[in-house]
């Protein structure tokens, strides 16, 4: 079977580009988004944008605390952690998320991939519902 030469960065992409289950990719330098790649599956997800770039890193992550010494970049470290979908994007649900880490060398950047099996609410999974003239609400399709 013959093998794909990839970068990391590349392959977290596609993966987030195939996947079916919520992803979300993140390049960051320091305490700063570079880029943020978000999956089909979370695109529709009420309170999830794409990060802006620039957009400061969330302060408690395990991103924060790995982009603060400078050799775990450097030197590719690796780390896995949990956080919370709605941690990351302010009006997301509250979804456990698998946060994994990784260092990119001589690169200077951090990539992020923040996943889950769970399926996630979209936007699409509410309709509106008028109930009479005053009561007004959202129901489940």
């Amino acid at each position: 079977m013959p093998k794909c030469k990839t970068s990391i960065t590349a392959t977290a992409i596609r993966f987030a580009q195939l996947a079916e289950d919520p992803v979300v990719v993140i390049m960051s330098s320091g305490n700063k988004v570079e880029w943020c790649f978000i999956s089909d599956a979370l695109t529709c997800c009420k309170g999830v944008r794409r990060l802006d770039k620039g957009s400061l890193i969330l302060p408690d992550s395990a991103t924060a605390e790995f982009n603060q010494n400078q050799s775990n970049v450097l030197q590719g470290k690796q780390e896995e952690a949990w956080t919370r979908l709605d941690y990351w994007f302010d009006e997301a649900p509250q979804v456990e998320m698998k946060e994994d880490v990784v260092g990119l060398g001589h690169y200077g950047k951090t990539l992020t991939v923040l996943f889950t099996s769970e399926a996630i609410e979209t936007e699409e999974d509410y309709e509106y519902l008028e109930i009479g003239n005053e009561d007004k609400g959202w129901k489940w399709k």
